[in-house]
Parts: structure tokens; sequence; C-alpha cells
């Protein structure tokens, strides 16, 4: 209650993973999380103490999410472990190397979330009774391995220089945990040679493991997720949990234990056990699951045995509920049905049918009350919404004998049922008590009736707790509780949360416990054998589904016989036919009957073909009814898709008049136009939907790439499209069977990629490390000559200009929408004419009409121009793809970490260089400190004193260790003064010299600094070569292609046309030929030729203008020597004359300036003398006053003492004389 925070910083914008203050040294932690690690520091400040963070830079690792972290015993190196596996060794803020067992194998086949240091003794080769300590780097991953490493090894790898960044290290020794084991933390014990770790399983259980040998010891299991429900046996000591860990576990609560679990394919959503009346052993529970199956679960001494499992829905089951009968029970799931289910011997289910429901249902309750006869009606409570609505179940009448639905009748409830904030509620064996969890994690329970028993079972009680006594009531969970249940005997309560606890309370009540009757003997009990298939997969079709699917099989079957039948039927008539009439032929010729006799009954000709007429309309109008139900989905389908037409193509004719009938006249209004067909574009909230069939590979109908040849095609063609069947298995999976750690783990890796793929377009910023070299880095990558040709070999394109997949898709993307643009304003012009037709004269229409095709053309030609401009781009397109795209990928990832590298070289160098130059500075401070104190010494030496020997005493140093006294002719304080001076000379020699040494350190190491930011530019600058071979290259191969345009008649006298093919063309792809410029490209041409004229203009005339002042600046120089020669001369004349001998002036000046220095300081030292003097003076005072005090007290007290003694004596006295 009394803790407070006192200091609170922001530690990243992403998730935080874990914090760890360092053993070692005082206010120093670290923070790691998504992408980030981070270093704290608690600084003293004047406001008070604050945090001060800094990030961890990853440099030329890919950034990745850091699990766990390490901590040297010096605190100077970290060491972190990833999502990838690998183990990342960081040194100021820095990575200084990364570690693998191999270049494409990490550490861990996955993250390592737990690393922790193991410190053992060992014996020495050469003396063994000597024990040597050896440390090892225990790490824990998700690939359920721990694994030990050498941590000296790596230590002596991160200390030498010069050492690859990729370091290769073999395990000592690893332990596979099992396939089911994915390490979250590990603890290191405390036992000799810590042997012991405790590794905590992501599935929910704590694990021990001897390092000696190898052996796994489980100490503790539980729930590793969310926990959905939980029930009680009314005769026994159990009690039963089903949770999202997909699990169904039995416990003992009289020895607080778990004594078995029981795992299945998809994860428990409700539990209940049966009730007494169906078991009375109270062995079978029903379990509800989130791919819609129930599962009957036997109870046996070590495991669930699984004795009847059916699919009545196709979703999750929300809630199961008991009638009060307890033969029937009813199951709702989120596909919105009920379904209802008879209870037969032996725990066997016998559907009955389910029933709709127009919204999800939360939760279901049979009416157990008195209120109304009927025992099966059901009361149903929707998500999302406060209405009660009652189910007569009863009164269901099957919809047909072909499936289990039935009709459902509902009437609302007028009783204005709440269950708002009550999750769960039951009431006890015994009637006593009500138990309610909320949504808060709170409990209630109530006391029904004490003296009540048996008879007030079930959920009748509930409707007077109300106003029953509230017992207790407190919040246990931080979460909604799940399930709540009161033990047979009354002692003890169970609730489960969505947090993953399960509590286990004790019942201390006034009204004792409840008395139980003798168990039963479950030995005696018989119950059906187990099932030999569970239902293992997803796509398992539910009751309804294998309903329909074999009332379809069944229909099939019988059409088949049927059809056998008549076949077979058919045939015989047909042969006794052929034998009738091979008889008939035998028989002699007046015997024998004509062959009109063998003709079919005209009559029943007739019947037959009524029949067969009448089959034919019911088949015309099936197929009708068939096409039109196709078009009215299909219409949806494209309403939804946008894979409806915006524009058919129309036509319109030239028209005129009825009464013409001259052939050469009418021959003139024989033309016409036509429209273009356009396709609708994809509007934004479609946009994903488009996506979603362009992933799968569905191509869009033909339309305005009847250009394109069948070599363009290809480029299509050769993408792997995705199965929709993987498409549609991927997104069916719910995100909710995945664990929290598994999406939190996919997500990073999306960011993760997404960051590296940011990364690399990341541009230089000079002002990151502000060294003027930096520049080269921005020329080396936007290096451009004046005018850039394709066709010049030495030319160099600008990066935002070069070919690569992004620049050629988005100038298809461009072509493509001037296309459509050209033919939306056509089609425009074309429906103007078309509105406007009905009221115009046949003449004006004609000629619009001439004018609209005329148009049409022109519109044509532009296209067919674009087109070819998009066969061109398409055919780039191929080339970059098949060719250069990875190249292009890897030469842009290696220059950028050559950037970074040399970025990081040059940051280092002006960090060493600013280091150096604080060393020289500490030197010469040093220096000026000792000649300072050279000058206090000659200026402290008072006349007539023996300079001579007091200098050798002065300079004397420690080596001289000989007996010193004070020279003839010199006063004692005199001395005493120089033998100070000297001391402090010592000290300040000794400063001198170890700056002097820190200096040449400094320099060393920025030589070598230096050296290696040399091998950085140098690297950079190979990068950059080859990066521009790559260009060239790429370039060359894209001025391979052969590029027509489309030109007019005047431009063709520009280039040679090759006139040998019978259609004439201009080859624009080579030199020899000609070059093609854009007017924008001329323009820009002849701007930069004004340009750079006008520049050389102005450098010539600053030339010249620099060249007049270079010409005035010598005449001035000559006449300031002249002057200062005649200055020079004057001034010795003066001295000549004044002293009679040449001064030096400055020398004179320094003197001065000592002996105003020297007074000074004695003014200084008088100052000090004073005000010393007088705070002593004050302490003197003080320590009088405090003296004075002290004898007053001292006086008192002994005043006090002698009369507490004659008080004793005189109380002895009167005792004595009592006493006589």
């Amino acid at each position: 209650e009394n803790e407070s925070s006192i200091l609170r910083c922001k530690a990243f914008s992403q998730e935080v993973f874990g914090l760890s203050f360092s053993p070692f040294i005082y206010g120093q932690l670290m923070t790691w999380g998504i992408g980030h690690v981070r270093f704290w520091k608690m600084a003293d400040t004047f406001t008070g103490l604050k945090l001060q963070g800094s990030l961890g830079k990853f440099g030329a690792e890919p950034l990745s999410d850091i699990c766990a972290t390490c901590e040297s015993d010096d605190g100077k190196i970290i060491f972190s472990g990833t999502t990838s596996g690998a183990i990342l060794v960081w040194s100021g803020g820095l990575i200084e190397a990364k570690f693998c067992i191999d270049e494409e194998i990490t550490c861990h086949d996955g993250a390592i979330n737990s690393m922790h240091w193991r410190k053992i003794s060992v014996e020495n080769e050469k003396d063994q009774q000597d024990q040597q300590e050896r440390v090892q780097l225990i790490t824990a991953g998700e690939d359920g391995y721990v694994r030990a490493w050498d941590a000296d090894e790596i230590w002596n790898i991160v200390q030498t220089p010069e050492t690859p960044f990729l370091q290769k290290i073999k395990p000592i020794f690893e332990y596979n945990l099992g396939n089911t084991v994915k390490c979250m933390n590990l603890i290191v014990s405390g036992d000799n040679n810590n042997n012991k770790l405790v590794v905590q399983n992501a599935c929910g259980s704590l694990l021990e493991l001897d390092l000696s040998d190898g052996t796994l010891r489980e100490i503790f299991e539980a729930h590793s997720g969310a926990i959905a429900g939980c029930d009680v046996s009314f005769v026994s000591p159990h009690f039963f949990t089903t949770g999202y860990d997909k699990t169904v576990r039995c416990y003992d609560y009289s020895q607080c234990k778990l004594l078995f679990t029981s795992r299945f394919q998809a994860r428990g959503t409700v539990l209940k056990v049966f009730p007494k009346v169906v078991d009375t052993s109270s062995r079978l529970i029903l379990v509800g699951f989130n791919d819609g199956v129930v599962r009957v679960l036997l109870r046996t001494e070590a495991s669930f045995t699984v004795l009847e499992s059916v699919k009545p829905h196709t979703d999750a089951i929300v809630s199961i509920d008991w009638n009060s009968d307890g033969y029937k029970f009813a199951t709702a799931s989120k596909d919105k049905t009920i379904f209802l289910f008879n209870v037969e011997a032996k725990g066997k289910l016998a559907p009955i049918g389910f029933v709709r429901l127009d919204k999800v249902p939360k939760h279901i309750k049979y009416d157990k009350s008195n209120s109304t006869a009927d025992k099966n009606v059901i009361d149903v409570w929707f998500q999302q919404s406060v209405d009660v609505v009652r189910l007569l179940s009863t009164k269901l009448p099957k919809i047909s004998t072909d499936t289990f639905e039935l009709e459902g009748c509902f009437i609302s409830k007028n009783e204005n049922i709440s269950i708002e904030g009550v999750c769960c509620s039951q009431t006890s064996h015994s009637g006593r008590f009500l138990v309610q969890g909320f949504s808060n994690g709170s409990l209630m329970l109530r006391i029904l009736n004490p003296n009540e028993g048996d008879e007030k079972k079930g959920e009748e009680g509930e409707e007077a707790a109300a106003d029953e006594e509230v017992w207790v009531e407190k919040k246990v969970h931080t979460s909604k509780i799940t399930g709540v249940a009161i033990t047979y005997d009354d002692r003890y309560l169970v609730s489960a949360s969505e947090d993953g606890s399960l509590l286990l309370f004790e019942l201390k009540s006034k009204h004792g416990t409840f008395e139980v009757t003798e168990e039963v003997d479950e030995n005696y009990l018989e119950y059906g054998k187990p099932i030999t298939e569970d239902i293992e997969i997803d796509e398992f079709p539910s009751l309804e589904q294998a309903k329909i699917l074999a009332r379809d099989l069944q229909i099939s079957n019988n059409a088949e016989k049927t059809r056998k039948r008549t076949l077979d039927k058919l045939n015989g008539l047909r042969k006794d036919f052929k034998s009738l009439v091979e008889a008939n032929k035998q028989l002699r010729s007046d015997d024998m009957l004509p062959e009109s006799a063998f003709e079919v009954d005209a009559d029943l000709l007739g019947i037959i073909e009524k029949k067969t007429a009448i089959n034919i309309e019911h088949a015309k109008r099936e197929m009708a009814w068939r096409l039109e139900r196709a078009e009215i989905i299909l219409g949806r389908l494209e309403k939804r898709y946008c894979d409806d037409v915006e524009a058919t193509c129309e036509e319109m004719h030239a028209r005129f008049d009825e009464n013409i009938d001259d052939e050469a006249t009418t021959s003139r209004y024989e033309f016409s136009c036509k429209s273009f067909s356009l396709l609708k574009e994809n509007s934004d909230e479609n946009e994903d939907e488009d996506q979603y069939f362009d992933e799968r590979g569905v191509l869009p109908p033909p339309g305005d790439a009847s250009i394109i040849s069948d070599e363009t095609s290809t480029i299509t063609s050769n993408v792997d499209a995705p199965r929709v069947s993987d498409i549609y298995e991927e997104n069916s999976r719910e995100k909710s069977d995945l664990t929290s750690q598994e999406i939190r783990r996919i997500e990073r890796k999306k960011r993760s990629e997404e960051m590296a793929a940011f990364e690399l377009t990341k541009p230089i910023d000079v002002s990151e490390t502000n060294i003027e070299e930096d520049l080269e880095i921005i020329e080396a990558r936007n290096r451009i000559s004046d005018f850039p040709l394709k066709s010049d070999p030495l030319a160099m394109i600008v990066k935002e200009k070069r070919a690569n997949m992004e620049l050629k898709d988005d100038a298809l993307t461009r072509v493509n929408a001037k296309i459509r643009e050209i033919k939306v304003a056509f089609n425009a012009e074309f429906q103007a004419l078309k509105d406007e037709s009905a009221t115009m004269p046949n003449e004006e229409y004609n000629d619009k009409l001439r004018n609209l095709c005329v148009s049409k053309a022109t519109a044509e030609r532009k296209c067919k121009s674009l087109e070819l401009q998009r066969f061109i781009l398409e055919r780039e397109v191929e080339i970059i793809e098949k060719k250069h795209d990875a190249g292009d990928k890897a030469s842009e990832k290696k220059l950028h970490v050559a950037e970074e590298n040399m970025r990081a070289k040059k940051a280092t160098v002006k960090n060493h260089t600013k280091r150096y130059k604080e060393c020289e500075t500490s030197l010469i401070h040093a220096d000026n400190a000792l000649q300072n104190l050279m000058k206090l010494y000659e200026n402290s030496l008072p006349p007539g004193v023996p300079r001579a020997k007091l200098f050798k005493v002065f300079m004397r140093g420690h080596e001289n260790a000989i007996e010193e006294k004070c020279p003839t002719g010199c006063e004692e304080d005199v001395y005493e003064r120089v033998l100070q001076l000297r001391t402090k000379r010592r000290e300040l020699e000794a400063t001198k010299v170890e700056a002097m040494k820190e200096s040449e350190e400094a320099k060393t190491i920025l030589d070598e600094k230096v050296k290696e930011m040399e091998v950085a530019v140098a690297t950079l600058k190979d990068m950059t070569a080859e990066k521009e071979a790559f260009e060239k290259k790429k370039q060359a191969d894209l001025n391979e292609l052969e590029i027509y345009v489309t030109l007019k008649a005047h431009e063709v006298l520009h280039f040679n046309v090759d006139s040998t093919d019978t259609v004439s063309t201009v080859k624009l792809g080579s030199a020899e030929n000609g070059l093609v410029f854009a007017n924008s490209a001329i323009e820009e041409l002849k701007r930069e030729i004004e340009h750079l004229n006008g520049e050389i203009s102005s450098l010539k005339k600053s030339q010249q203008e620099l060249k007049k002042q270079v010409a005035a600046l010598e005449i001035e120089r000559k006449e300031e020597e002249v002057k200062e020669r005649d200055l020079e001369a004057k001034e010795i004349d003066v001295q000549m004359r004044k002293f009679g001998q040449i001064v030096d002036l400055d020398a004179l000046d320094a003197m001065a300036r000592e002996a105003r220095g020297g007074e000074e300081l004695k003014i200084k030292l008088r100052a000090q003398e004073t005000y010393h003097a007088k705070e002593a003076a004050e302490w003197i005072k003080a320590i009088q006053q405090s003296n004075d005090e002290y004898t007053a007290l001292i006086e008192q007290h002994t005043m006090l003492l002698q009369k507490i003694a004659i008080s004793k004596r005189a109380l002895l006295t009167k005792k004595r004389g009592t006493v006589a």
C-alpha cells in the first residue's frame, strides 16, 4: 500500500517483453521486446533522478525481436536471444558478433526465450586437487531444446579484435525435452554445480531437468490458456475442467492433485457432468468443443475414454443444459442453432433435431421451476442483446424426414430476467447454496435454505436468491469467471477463469457439511464400449450435413437402380419383339402377319408423343428457371466484385430517307461507328475483394489488352498462382485457434519483414555524423552526367530514374490510365450523339456521325500508339524480372551494408578524434600548470637566499632518497615553502606523464580506426563501382529491344528509312539511325545548355575580377612592406638614442606581467588569512558556549542526584523505624 513509482519513462512504441536490473552495476537496467533492446541508466540531475535510455543499433544485422537477455559479470557485454534463434553479443549499444552453429543453422530452430549463466567447478588438468571454475551459457528455445555454450570461448572471440561478425560455435551439450515442449523460461537451481534446471513449458507445465544425466521430471501441470468450464462429481472428490489448450483434466480436490489429462483436436468450450438419474457413479461428463463436436467421456482410473462423439454444429458450442428429468439436454452454438438430444443407456446419445435462431445465442437454460407443466421449455439469451425468448421444445414438429431441422416455436418471456454481469451460476447438490460468477472476476455465495436438502435442487432456488442471505461476495480472479461449482458435501468451492487460474476454496459454514449417502461401487456399473475412431478433422460433416449427404446418396442410388431396372426391362422387351419378328418371318406366307401388325398403336404413339412434349416443356421451364437463377447469382457476384462492364460496344448507323431508291445515293449512307467496350474500375470499398481474386490467379475478361501478342501473355502465365483450396484452408483457419504467442510471433515476423524492407530504402542523412566525407556517399549514389542518354555506355542515370520493377510498373499503370481516358472521352462523345440523334435531321445526324468516325479513328490511333508503349514496357518488365530483379535487390542490399559500415566507422573515428583532442587538451593544461608553478617558485624566493641550492632542492625527485636539511643562509619558512612547491611539482609532473600516455594511446587507436575507415571507404567504392557496372549491363540488355514508335510524315525525313520492306519503317534502336527526344526532353536539354553557357560566362567574369583584385593586393602588399621596414629602422634609432642598446620589448612585457601577478597573489593570500582568522574566532566562541552549557547541565544533574540520594536515605530510615 505504501509503494509508489519514483521514475517513469516510455520504453518503446512497440510491446516490451521484459525488464532486468543489472546485478553488477547500480542504476543500470535494460528492456527488450518487439524489434528493440534498450539500455537504461538512472542519472542524478539537478532536478532529481532521471531515466536515460539508448536504443541498441542492429546495424547490418536484420531487425528482429529480442526475447531474452543475459549480462556479463562486468556489465559491459550483453547477450541476447532473437526470434530467428541466433545469439547476439552487444557492447556499447552495438552488436559486436553474431553466434550460430553454422552459416545456415542458428543456435535454436525458433525464438530463444530464456538465457542464464551456469557456474560449474571442474578439476584442473595439471593439479587434480585444484578446482577450476567454468562458466556456461544455458539457452532454452521454442524448439524444445536446452543447450549449453562455452562462455569463456564466447568472451575470447568477442574480445579479440578484427574478428568476423558471424561466428560459428558448437554447443557443449544439448537436451531435447520433447515434441510437445516449448521452452518459455528456465531457472538454474543453486545446488552443487548447478545441475538442476526448472523449465517453463508453453503447454502449461513446469519441468525439472537434471543436466548431469539428462533426466526430465514433471513438477507441475496446469492449463496453458483460458479455462472454459468446470464441474464437480456428486459422489466422489473429483472435479473436471476444460480449456482453450484443447485438454480435459481430472482433479482430486481431497489431495489437491491433478490425476490425468486428455488432449483433443479442438479447444473445449463447455463441460457438464451427467445427472444422477443417468449416471449414479458420476463418471460420465459431457464436453462441448470449438469445432462443434460433443463428446461423452468416461472417467477411468488413469484417463478419459470417449464413449460417444457427435458433431451437431458447425461452429463453437457456447452453452449446454440438462432438463429436469436428466434424460434430455440441449446445446447452443455460434452457428445460430440449438440441438436437442436424448440420452440412452450406457451414455449413448440419440439426436432429436435442431432449431434455427436469428441471432447468436449466449446462454440457454431449461425452465426447471413449477411455473409451467412443460419440462422441456428452454430460455435463450443472446449475445449483444438483452432480449430473452422461450423455446417450447415439446411442440416442435420436424420439417421433413430428410433433415434434423425442427419448426421452432418461440415466445417472448414476460419476466424481466437480466443476467448482466453474471457469467455462470450453479446450485449445490444439497440445494443449500447458490454460487454465481461475474465478468469482473467476483464470486457471490448465497445461502438459500440451510435446513432444506435434496428437495430444493437445480435452478429453482435461483428465483428466491435475491431474497436470501448473501454469505460472501469477493473478487478472486482478474478476469471473467467461466465456471463455478460446489462439491457434493458442501465443503469446497471450485472456480475457473479466463486468466487460466483455477481456485479451490474451503467453505466453513456454521450449518456444517451435507451428509452424503454411501458411495456407489463403480466396478459394478456397466458402460458402453469406447468408440474406435474419434472426430479428428475440421472438415468432418455435422449431423445435418451427414444426413443431407446420405439423402443425396440414397436418391442417387435409387435413381441408378431405377435406370438399370428400366434398361433391363426395355432390353427384354426389345429382345422379345425381335424374336416375334423373326418367328413371323419363318411362317408361311398365308400364316405370316403383315408388317403393319407389328407397328405401335397410333393412340399409344400419340400418348407417348404427348408425354414427351410435356416432359420437354417441363425441362425447358426448369432450364429457364436455372438460367434465371444463374443470372441472378451472376449479377450479384458482378455487383459485389465489380466484374460487370462499364460500357458495352454499341453501334450507330447512318440514316437516309425511305423514298430514296438510288443505289449510288444509298451507298453514301452505308457507314457506321462503334463505341469502345470498357470494364469498371475497382472501387475503394471492393479493392480488397478484387485483390482476393487477383491473388488466386483469376484473370480479368479480355478487353483493352487485345494488342498484346502471345509472347506478352507469357508474362502472366509464368506466375505461379496459389491454389484456391490452399487459400481457402488458410483463410478458414480461425485466428482464435492460435495461441497468443503464435499470433505475436506471426505479427513480429511480418513487422520484421516490413522493417527490413524499409531499412533498405532508408536515405543517407548527413546530419547523423556531421562528417564532410559523407558527401561522397551521396555523390556515389546520385552521381549523374549533365544530360544522360540510355545509349551512352558512360552515362550514369539517377537512382530515381533507373530501370527497375517499381518504375516500370508505375509507367505501365500510367499508360493503361491514358488508354482508358481516351476511350472514356470518346464514349462520352458517342453517348451524347446517341441521346441527341432522335431529334436530329438525317443530314445533320450523318454529318456528326462522320465527324465521330474521324474522332474514333484518331482515338484508335492514339490507343494503338499507347498500346505499343505498353507492349514495350511489358517486354522491359519481363527482362528485368527474369534477369536483373534478384541481382538488383542483392546489390542494393550490399551497397546499403557498405554505407552503414562506412557511416559507423566514420562515427567511430569522430568519437576517437574527440577523445584524442581531449587528451591533448589535458596535456596542454598540465604543461601550463607546471610552467605557472615554475614562475611561482621564482617569484616566491626573497632576495639574498641561496637560489642555486634551493633550486636543487626544488628539482630533486623521489629517487634521491637522502636526508634533507635547510641550506645555509636560508630561512626555515622559505625552505618549507620550497618543499611544498616541490611536492606540487611532482604531482603536476605525474599528471603530465599520465596525460602523455593517454594521448599516445588515443593517437594509436585513432590511427587504427582511420585505417578501418579507409578500408570501409574502399569497400564502398568497390560496391558503388559494382552497382554501376550492374546498372550498365541492365541498361545494355534493355537497349537490345527493338522499339517502334509512331511518327508523322515530316518527322521521317530526319531518319534513315528502311525502304526494303513493303511498309516503310524507321528503326530507332541504335545510334547509327538516330535518337528520339520528347519535346520535354528537348526543352530540358536547351535549358541545360543555356544554364551551362550562363555559368561559363559568369565564371569568366569572376576570373577577370579576381585577377584585378590580385593585382591590387600585390601593389598594396609591397607598399606595406616598405612602411614596415621604415618603422623598424625608426624603432632601432629611438632605442639607441634613449637606452644606448636595443631592448627586447616582449621579454620586458612578460616580466611586468609576472610582477603584477605576484602582487595580486599576495593580496589574495592576505584576504584569505583575514577570512580564516574571523572564521576561527567564531568557532572558538561557539566552542566556549558549548562548554558553558555542558558545565551547567553537569551541575544540574549533580543536584538531582543529591536530591535522589537524600530521598532514598530518608525512606530507608523511615522503614527501619517502623520495623523497630
